[in-house]
């Protein structure tokens, strides 16, 4: 769909299955659904880690309000589902860390091989802040001098099967090849 490596549309579509899910245990009056729904927002933060939990306070007030039963009774029914993200989401967390740093691949958007720091940080709050470290940096076409002309270079770089990308060195901006075989 975007012809190269974004797992933003696999994203959303969770959270789409997600809100369904939500929706659909509202109305039949089950957990099964609300379970499958922390589910899918587990798959979804292993698709884009913290970013998929925007959606979550909403989904856990729709269902606080709107659906049947005691209060006791929904509230018991979230900590199931939330439950159910954790499982969904964790186990891969904790495979990761369980496995010593010299012993797997580096954790590509991290700055010192860590999954929790790439979680909390370039894919969780630093999305938020702006201030993301990582394989990118908080740079963006046209934040700095030189670097507008980025996104016109890249796609010449992809015709040719590669890609520039930018990055900030003090003020001014420089925009480098990601493929060396093209240098």
């Amino acid at each position: 769909m975007f012809r190269f490596n974004n797992p933003d549309a696999l994203l959303v579509l969770l959270m789409t299955a997600a809100g369904y899910a939500t929706l659909r245990s509202m109305q039949d009056n089950t957990l099964r659904w609300l379970l499958l729904a922390g589910v899918f927002l587990g798959f979804g933060f292993l698709t884009k880690q913290l970013q998929v939990l925007l959606v979550v306070p909403g989904f856990a007030v729709a269902y606080l309000v709107a659906a049947p039963g005691g209060v006791g009774r929904r509230l018991l029914h979230l900590l199931g589902a939330g439950a159910a993200m954790v499982v969904a989401a964790g186990w891969w967390l904790a495979v990761v860390e369980l496995v010593p740093a010299n012993m797997r691949p580096y954790i590509g958007g991290s700055q010192n091989n860590s999954i929790l720091e790439l979680t909390l940080g370039y894919n969780g709050l630093g999305r938020l802040s702006g201030q993301e470290t990582g394989s990118v940096g908080a740079a963006t076409a046209g934040e700095f001098p030189g670097c507008s002309g980025c996104s016109t270079a890249n796609s010449a770089a992809r015709s040719r099967g590669c890609s520039l990308r930018c990055w900030s060195s003090g003020r001014a901006a420089v925009a480098g090849p990601a493929c060396p075989a093209h240098g």
